[in-house]
């Protein structure tokens, strides 16, 4: 049921959703790489 809701979307939609997940995901890596507690404690 769930797979046939995510299915039938509109490719608008898809659109939108792999934006929001680029932005997110380039956030997350130069976020994570600036404030890591690991990197911090190796340097």
């Amino acid at each position: 049921m769930c797979l046939y809701l995510i299915f039938n979307l509109q490719w608008i939609t898809w659109l939108s959703f792999g934006i929001w997940l680029v932005i997110g995901l380039i956030f997350y890596r130069f976020y994570g790489s600036r404030n890591s507690i690991l990197k911090n404690e190796m340097q």
